[in-house]
């Protein structure tokens, strides 16, 4: 019998509906940054939603609580800056070299079919290279086995007031 790895299952790639609560989703999250810029996207693998949003640093952390990921993926030089350190026990910290945003560009037209991803909104760098990370850590998670997503939606930095979780 030849033995292999087939899946990895983390906090957030978990796609079995008997595991998962009910009516909650289960969002794997990514923060990346360009320059000062920051960019979340986010996934539930249950369901393929697929959503981007541009951050400012201040307002990451209620931007993390209004989303309620079960894991956050985050660059090893975005860890040094503890920008997340309320969510440690969540974070999942992968090389740099994962955040490249032309890269990532590439690897979602080529998912989506697409020339251009300004078929989908107006995604700045850090979205992207957050995107990219996601896709990537889902290909090594899942072993080849992708689910199906549908294609990136941008919550627009003013669409939604994001407030602190003690407010």
């Amino acid at each position: 019998v030849q033995r292999d790895v087939i899946r990895v299952i983390t906090q957030g790639t978990l796609p079995e509906d008997a595991l998962l609560e009910k009516n909650t989703n289960n969002y794997l999250a990514c923060v990346a940054g360009v320059g000062n810029v920051l960019g979340v996207a986010w996934l539930d693998l249950s369901t393929g939603d697929f959503m981007l949003q541009p951050a400012l640093a201040q307002n990451l952390p209620a931007a993390i609580e209004r989303i309620a990921p079960s894991e956050i993926l985050i660059s090893d030089k975005l860890a040094d800056d503890n920008v997340l350190v309320d969510y440690r026990s969540k974070l999942t910290i992968q090389p740099a070299s994962r955040f490249d945003s032309e890269n990532a560009r590439k690897r979602l037209e080529t998912l989506f079919g697409v020339g251009t991803l300004e078929s989908f909104g107006g995604f700045n760098r850090a979205e992207v290279a957050a995107a990219g990370a996601l896709l990537d850590y889902v290909e090594l998670t899942q072993k080849g086995k992708f689910p199906r997503l549908s294609p990136p939606r941008q919550l627009a930095a003013d669409s939604v007031m994001d407030i602190d979780a003690a407010t």
